[in-house]
């Protein structure tokens, strides 16, 4: 899994260099289109039958990252992990879901905050999906 950066106007798309044996997940694009952050993990190994169990504790080991508009500059956060990244609309605080729960990693001061709001997530295809509202 990879994210894409389109550009539209020349029809092209590329994606973000990504490590090898490694998946990214979740991308978001800052308000001012300079920045995308994304998830970013190493993808388990899926077993036939019922993967919930797998799939979810992989969501959990993600960790997030941010990258200049263009894919390059890729910087890890310093935050406990987590997926489903949405940005503030000012551009400094990414919000993002770790452990069912909705985080802010503030970009000025490098600070994590759980807010302690529990995010209702769905079963589907394998994935818990997290409303980002």
């Amino acid at each position: 899994m990879k994210v894409l950066i389109c550009d539209f106007p020349q029809m092209s798309c590329r994606p973000i260099a990504t490590p090898n044996g490694q998946a990214d997940l979740t991308p978001a694009w800052s308000p001012d289109g300079r920045f995308i952050t994304f998830a970013r993990g190493t993808p388990p190994a899926l077993v036939n039958g019922d993967n919930f169990e797998v799939v979810a504790g992989f969501q959990e080991s993600l960790s997030l990252w941010i990258a200049r508009a263009d894919g390059n500059g890729q910087e890890r956060l310093n935050a406990p992990g987590g997926s489903y990244p949405t940005w503030s609309d000012d551009g400094r605080q990414i919000y993002f879901v770790h452990g069912g729960k909705r985080w802010i990693h503030d970009l000025y001061s490098d600070a994590n905050i759980d807010t302690g709001v529990t995010i209702p997530g769905a079963l589907g295809r394998g994935w818990i999906t997290y409303s980002t509202a």
